[in-house]
């Protein structure tokens, strides 16, 4: 059977609205919030500049019989029709824009509305435009209308002002300049005797604080002239909290969102031909926000719709992210208009948090791995700078092994490379590097030359000059010592992956060697043991007898160009025997003392 069905208005009981009200679980932060983008959206309806949108929060006190009250104030004001046509209708997402097809703050038409109703004994709006006073509002039983014969009464500024509380309230100036363009008016909305309200002092004190860092209200206190007035005193502007970033990662950090996700066997779209811009952009802070007090709140994503905050998350409300310590240090805006869409609507009526769909599972999973991608680098920052710090107390180790090593080296070496003559081999001749250490005895000359021709240095060869190479190989500690080389004096970074010696090009001719503090081996025993221990200096003793080998490697080959198998396993096994033996007697302290202090 088919019927044709004469529509009628929708009639529903109010409980319904208690029981989309308590969803809202407002507190006053969240609830002045609304009325603070309500104000905010008249401006932007009289196409008012952000500069020149002046918002007031008036708090009274309990006095006598007088109530404690609540208000926000704008400059605006609304007529008769406007309340008619929108603050009446409950639930109507084109509310806040009321025909002019502006981008709005108000969401789904009811914050504001819910928060005069749920959280005060009595609530009201005072609104004065074009001449006419109106007064609509929620009685004790939470039923709204206008005040008996408060309905488009005709006043002048002077009285409404009078009337609403405003008599001492000194006009800005921008406020009057636009008066005279569009005509004077205003609105303010009061909530009398607040519920959950604790010592007046202190809690409007908080309220004032929370706001400057409640998702909802923040980037409006950036950008808008936002103002608190406790009478007597005069008002006074609400700034917004100011983030210093973390040195080294100032930031921004952007990321586009690609257009889509793939989200458990299904790919989400996130960007087309409506929708074409989305992205992520997180900052950094200098200081970790507190996990308690109002500072948590700015630890967060705020998502952002086509105009203004449409749900915030925590950090750890994204989910896992591997990093969390370095998390605490982030916060960032991820812009995504598509979850406005009427044909997929993720944004809930208290603008709190996403509706939870496969779309918003998709977009907090794709936030967190960039979250944790920064956070990495964080990371990767703060575990080279521990190992600075733990490898300081190495620095004293290394330099008493450099002095051992040459001196073993003076020693030993002429013995076991037969044919050096002269002072024992050292710096008297060779190409360059390697080979400015230890002569053959038959070319000394041929150090690197500075100027033009001319006759030869001490060690020979032509140059008007001679620059010497080092007497000795100089070891250096990774991710610790500066780079001689590098006029910043900046430490050389080297990869796990390096070799554990290691040696760039330009480092070969100034007899530079790198011990790699960032192989795992070395990092292992730098965590479970520290840098005081044993096993660390005898890792950093193997390492210097290895330098002592290949150094020895290399001069034998230049001198014998057809060095064997056999010839090598000779030479390791007559320089490492040597070296060992002079350890013994004389590193015994540094290799087996537990407590060992190196003085050198």
């Amino acid at each position: 059977m088919s019927f044709d069905i004469k529509e009628q208005p929708n009639v529903f009981d109010d409980a319904f609205l208690d029981i989309i009200g308590n969803e809202f679980k407002f507190d006053h932060v969240k609830g002045l919030a609304e009325w603070i983008k309500n104000a905010a959206d008249a401006y932007t309806r009289a196409d008012v500049p952000d500069g020149s949108q002046f918002v007031c929060l008036r708090f009274i006190s309990k006095e006598g019989k007088h109530p404690a009250a609540f208000s926000c104030i704008d400059f605006v004001g609304m007529a008769s029709d406007d309340i008619d046509k929108a603050f009446k209708r409950w639930g109507d997402r084109r509310a806040a824009a009321r025909g002019t097809g502006k981008r709005t703050l108000g969401g789904h038409g009811n914050g504001g509305k819910f928060y005069m109703r749920q959280m005060f004994a009595r609530s009201q709006f005072i609104t004065y435009r074009d001449g006419r006073l109106n007064v609509f509002g929620f009685n004790e039983r939470k039923r709204y209308g206008y005040a008996d014969g408060f309905e488009n009464k005709r006043a002048s500024l002077d009285d409404a002002k009078e009337f609403a509380g405003l008599a001492d309230l000194e006009i800005p100036k921008p406020i009057g300049e636009m008066w005279k363009n569009v005509g004077s008016g205003f609105t303010v909305v009061t909530g009398e005797s607040p519920e959950r309200l604790r010592a007046w002092k202190s809690h409007v004190a908080e309220i004032c604080r929370k706001l400057r860092v409640h998702p909802q209200s923040r980037r409006l206190i950036r950008h808008k002239q936002i103002f608190v007035w406790t009478p007597p005193n005069k008002p006074a502007q609400l700034t917004s909290e100011e983030i210093a970033p973390k040195p080294g990662f100032e930031g921004p950090y952007e990321f586009g969102l690609p257009e889509s996700i793939e989200h458990d066997g299904k790919r989400i779209v996130f960007k087309n031909r409506k929708y074409p811009e989305a992205r992520l952009v997180l900052g950094t802070s200098i200081e970790p926000f507190s996990r308690a007090g109002e500072r948590s709140a700015l630890n967060s994503i705020d998502i952002i719709g086509e105009v203004g905050c449409i749900g915030s998350y925590r950090m750890n409300e994204l989910g896992y992210v591997k990093h969390a310590a370095q998390a605490e240090f982030l916060y960032g805006e991820c812009f995504c208009p598509i979850l406005e869409d009427a044909d997929d609507d993720c944004v809930r009526n208290d603008r709190e948090k996403l509706v939870d769909t496969d779309k918003t599972q998709a977009l907090l999973g794709w936030i967190r791995s960039k979250v944790d991608e920064v956070c990495g680098l964080i990371a990767e920052q703060e575990q080279k700078e521990k190992r600075r710090i733990e490898l300081n107390e190495s620095s004293a180790l290394n330099d008493l092994l450099n002095k051992w090593k040459n001196q073993f080296m003076t020693r030993v070496f002429a013995d076991i490379l037969a044919g050096v003559e002269g002072d024992g081999g050292f710096g008297t001749g060779g190409t360059g590097g390697r080979d400015q250490w230890f002569g053959d005895g038959k070319n000394s000359g041929g150090g690197r030359k500075e100027g033009g021709e001319g006759a030869g240095g001490t060690g020979g060869g032509e140059g008007a000059t001679q620059k010497r190479a080092p007497r000795f190989p100089r070891v250096l500690l990774s991710s610790h010592d500066p780079d001689p080389l590098d006029p910043n004096h900046r430490p050389v970074e080297l990869d796990a992956r390096h070799p554990a010696v290691y040696q760039r090009t330009e480092d070969v001719p100034e007899a530079i060697y790198w011990i790699n503090c960032s192989r795992p081996l070395a990092q292992r025993i730098i965590e479970q043991y520290g840098v005081k221990s044993t096993r660390w200096r005898d890792y950093l003793f193997q390492r210097h007898i290895e330098i002592i080998l290949k150094e020895a490697l290399y001069q034998t080959a230049k001198r014998d160009p057809e060095l064997t198998a056999e010839k090598i396993d000779d030479l390791w096994n007559r320089v490492q025997l040597s070296a060992h033996d002079a350890a013994a007697r004389d590193l015994e302290a540094f290799l087996f003392e537990e407590a060992f202090v190196a003085d050198v």
